[in-house]
């Protein structure tokens, strides 16, 4: 029988050990992890907020989801998170529902209505939630305009007391071998009235502007506008620079 949602069984251990591992693949595969500045402080204020958060993500990259849950595990820490995933690659990748990953069918014709619903459970049921969510609902490239589907904005217009942050993410090639992760994230200003409409064009006006200030910085390379997150494996210069300079130690030392 076909369902809309499939829904998570979150395994804490499991899940902690997976975003460690996590953790690990970046550090690898990646020179850095970089958010901008005061973004480690807003975190940390969603970590102590007393109602529910829900976290929006641009989509850009097979990588978010584990951007996403490193970033939460780090910074959120208090927090008991879920979030939904196209239903065919949950029913491929069946160990998600551990990480606290659900699946949803976007095509069910009741699809909004049982994401609403099951987050409102998770709500009631948990008394630190946090929701992430990528509304654009497909890979997007980060130039093109944020167009969003109408979950996210319903989910905030149902939940007042929610804190609603934005996270841009872009994966980009500076002086280093290996690309580097930036990231941005902001508070959603509440609308002034409370709708699904209204949220909807705040939100979409939130994750485009957050998107601009990140890309800015990304071209200036300004590195100085992030703090370090983390550092890849590897050499933090270039492989034949480093090669020379260790050559040029070991003459002096001679």
């Amino acid at each position: 029988m076909h369902v809309g949602l499939s829904p998570a069984r979150r395994a804490p251990a499991f899940a902690r050990c997976f975003a460690a591992y996590s953790e690990r693949l970046l550090r690898r595969r990646f020179s850095s992890v970089r958010l901008m500045n005061q973004g480690a402080a807003l975190l940390a204020r969603a970590d102590r907020h007393v109602g529910p958060v829900l976290l929006t993500m641009n989509h850009a990259s097979w990588w978010d989801p584990l951007v996403g849950l490193v970033l939460v595990s780090r910074h959120l820490p208090s927090r008991t998170s879920i979030a939904p995933m196209d239903i065919e690659q949950f029913q491929r990748f069946r160990f998600m529902k551990r990480l606290g990953m659900f699946g949803l069918d976007p095509k069910h014709p009741d699809a909004l209505a049982l994401l609403t619903e099951h987050v409102a459970e998770f709500f009631r049921r948990e008394s630190r939630p946090l929701v992430g969510i990528t509304p654009q609902g497909a890979f997007t490239d980060v130039r093109r305009p944020m167009c969003l589907r109408p979950g996210a904005a319903s989910i905030a217009a149902a939940h007042p007391d929610a804190l609603v942050l934005v996270l841009c993410v872009e994966y980009t090639f500076w002086e280093q071998p290996r690309p580097e992760i930036l990231l941005h994230v902001i508070e959603c200003p509440r609308p002034t009235r409370e709708s699904i409409a209204a949220w909807h064009r705040q939100l979409t006006d939130a994750m485009q502007s957050c998107a601009d200030a990140l890309a800015e910085r990304v071209i200036a390379r300004d590195a100085a506008g992030f703090e370090q997150l983390a550092y890849g494996g590897g050499t933090q210069i270039h492989p034949i620079y480093d090669l020379l300079l260790r050559w040029r130690r070991g003459k002096r030392a001679a």
